[in-house]
């Protein structure tokens, strides 16, 4: 069992999906797990302080996760 109670998860540390400190939610893909990355990537494209090239890199994504 994953560390957030999916059955079908693996129960291992470092797998892809198994979470972070900003995710308590059930392993593996979740809408609002994508919902979480949308806006971390908004957070990125709305900060002055970054680098414009990074800026721009985070953009596609949140337009991807706008369109779906």
């Amino acid at each position: 069992m994953g560390p957030n109670g999916n059955p079908d998860w693996p129960d291992t540390m470092g797998v892809p999906g198994r979470g972070g400190d900003l995710w308590t939610g059930v392993d593996g893909y979740d809408p609002a797990r994508w919902k979480l990355w949308k806006k971390g990537f908004e957070e990125v494209v709305a900060d002055d302080d970054t680098v414009e090239h990074v800026r721009r890199i985070a953009k596609v994504p949140s337009v991807t996760f706008a369109e779906g």
